[in-house]
């Protein structure tokens, strides 16, 4: 990408996939790869916009409300950039998976797999008030998006599928409730951790160190359950349910805990 000067990134994949038994009943698979983020157009887009001239973003200390008010001489502005050094993001995946058939109309299977990221997105504040004053008075916030954060996922996917009839070779009914009528389910374990969130989001507590928690991403339970069927002759439908746990949320205090005078202040941080 033309907005980064880090081109050399080599991402190798490997998969081996075996039938160790005559039958072919069971299937062992495993992989590993390298994979690479991009730098999205809304992270560009923000710092060309916003980089304290085009466009102006204040911050409103103490405003009234529900009107703000008039805020007579506008005060500095934030200020957003990205690193000279900004790396791509990096994921490194690993997965082994096992399929059954038990019989002739069923099989289950299972994958797990873990993910390790490195070069993930997060904000710096440059002008971080010291002693209460900042090293630049022309500007407020100056946010640089660097790339030293981290991101580990590991999941345990299973499914399993059931064909309630054997198939008829030729049948060439119009109708047959019994055609290809099945069962499939899936459910998956999941469990995501990083120490950012977002390429302009700040530390809370001034270190990653002490920011790693659940991920955006990290939905700990997903189940689905599909009814198939192909009764009509040329024709096939579903029925899908889903469910899932909700994902994680971050309550903020509207304080500043940190005195960077950024308002994202988390309670116990």
């Amino acid at each position: 990408q033309t907005r980064r000067e880090d081109y050399l990134n080599f991402g190798p994949r490997i998969a081996f996939t075996w039938a160790p038994f005559k039958n072919g009943k069971t299937t062992l698979r495993t992989s590993w790869g390298i994979f690479y983020d991009w730098l999205t157009t809304g992270t560009i887009e923000q710092t060309l916009r916003l980089d304290g001239f085009r466009q102006q973003e204040v911050n409103v200390i103490d405003p009234d409300f529900p009107v703000p008010g008039l805020i007579g001489t506008a005060p500095p502005t934030n200020r957003y950039l990205l690193d000279d050094d900004l790396y791509m993001g990096r994921n490194m995946r690993v997965s082994a998976g096992i399929q059954q058939g038990i019989g002739s109309r069923f099989s289950a299977g299972a994958t797990f797999s873990d993910i390790r990221g490195e070069h993930i997105l997060r904000g710096n504040n440059l002008n971080a008030p010291i002693d209460g004053v900042r090293p630049d008075p022309q500007f407020a916030n100056v946010i640089e998006t660097v790339s030293d954060a981290k991101l580990r996922t590991r999941t345990l996917s299973t499914n399993a599928s059931l064909n309630f009839f054997a198939p008829t070779p030729n049948n060439t009914k119009f109708f047959d409730w019994k055609r290809n009528l099945g069962l499939f389910g899936s459910y998956t374990l999941s469990r995501s951790r990083n120490n950012s969130d977002g390429a302009f989001a700040t530390p809370a507590t001034n270190t990653l160190d002490t920011e790693w928690g659940p991920s955006s991403g990290d939905v700990r339970h997903r189940g689905n359950l599909s009814i198939n069927t192909g009764a009509i002759r040329n024709f096939s439908a579903s029925i899908d349910f889903s469910r899932s746990s909700a994902p994680p949320i971050t309550i903020r205090t509207g304080l500043v805990n940190n005195a960077d005078l950024i308002f994202t202040g988390r309670s116990g941080a």
